[in-house]
């Protein structure tokens, strides 16, 4: 019996640890899968858009910006004001 607990044991331990961080390679993918960017809060006219600015949220809308060319409006202005949890479009900036 202790044999077998002893062989039980020992298949636990070649599964490993059960991993609780991200790799690296994942961080930068994890906010944007099935996800589209929204506006966290309401904002007016010329209003310059910063990181902090962007949430992202399901579900994935393709109307929006594609969730890799966020980094393209960022800085921007807005041309007109945005609502709360609106979905980020292209046609928004200048």
């Amino acid at each position: 019996m202790r044999n077998y607990i002893r062989i039980v044991n020992c298949g636990f331990s070649t599964l490993g640890l059960k991993r609780t961080s991200f790799f690296d390679s994942e961080k930068s993918s994890y906010n944007s899968q099935r996800r589209s960017p929204y506006f966290n809060s309401s904002f007016k006219k010329d209003k310059r858009i910063s990181e902090s600015n962007i949430v992202f949220l399901r579900p994935y809308n393709k109307k929006g910006i594609d969730n890799f060319s966020i980094k393209e409006i960022l800085g921007k202005e807005l041309k007109t004001k945005v609502k709360y949890q609106q979905l980020v479009e292209k046609k928004l900036f200048y």
